[in-house]
């Protein structure tokens, strides 16, 4: 075949194909989520006023700090993983930094369950309307990097949806929930539990299967 019908057969081929979409860097798209994440965190700390002892709480109990732990795993890995389940190649970092993030979150989880059964922690006596009071404000403090981490994936080109969909809503409301925890005061495991880790553990299930049909629809 000459050079010239080769060209023409190449040219025919792909005559028909939609043009080719650079994705950007995962490193790039990572700093934008999480640079949302810190204005989200410096606007929620400011509207919530001086709070005595922030950081010595954060400190003071073994428990709160397993849950700063589990849901920075949670929060960070899983935003890295749901951005990487959008990017062929990326497949080693996406599963090493899944399997951190439900180890971060489940751990968390199991502790403060334990905690809260046993009455370890303290704060069975504190009002229950606090526990979804702190669970709706994490949800909206994930609306904004969460958001932007979920965009970024539908524009990728994902081979799991499901799974896929999983990992990016614990990374997405795993950064909302990291926020409130980081800032809230209330005491108590069964606090931590429903207020704080419970939303990206509910909202994960809820997103699960509409963002995963979104991503097959969409992002494939």
């Amino acid at each position: 075949m000459t050079s010239r019908g080769t060209r023409g057969l190449i040219e025919s081929l792909v005559a028909d194909l939609p043009p080719v979409r650079r994705l950007p860097s995962l490193r790039g798209l990572l700093a934008v989520v999480l640079a949302l994440w810190v204005a989200d965190f410096i606007a929620y700390r400011l509207m919530r006023g001086p709070i005595d002892g922030s950081l010595e709480r954060l400190t003071a109990s073994w428990g709160v700090g397993i849950v700063v732990l589990g849901l920075g795993l949670a929060a960070f890995c899983g935003a890295i993983a749901g951005l990487a389940a959008g990017m062929p190649g990326r497949e080693t970092l996406g599963r090493v930094t899944r399997c951190l993030a439900l180890l971060g979150l489940g751990f968390a989880s199991a502790i403060a369950l334990a905690s809260s059964v046993t009455g370890v922690d303290g704060g069975a006596g504190m009002p229950i309307h606090l526990d979804g009071l702190c669970f709706s404000k994490a949800i909206m403090m994930a609306l904004l990097p969460g958001g932007a981490l979920l965009v970024f994936l539908l524009m990728g080109w994902v081979q799991r949806p499901m799974s896929s969909a999983a990992i990016a809503l614990v990374g997405a409301f795993g950064l909302g929930a990291l926020t409130v925890h980081l800032v809230c005061p209330l005491p108590g495991a069964r606090h931590m539990l429903i207020g704080h880790l419970g939303a990206p553990v509910v909202m994960s299930l809820l997103g699960l299967l509409p963002l995963g049909l979104l991503l097959r629809r969409f992002a494939r």
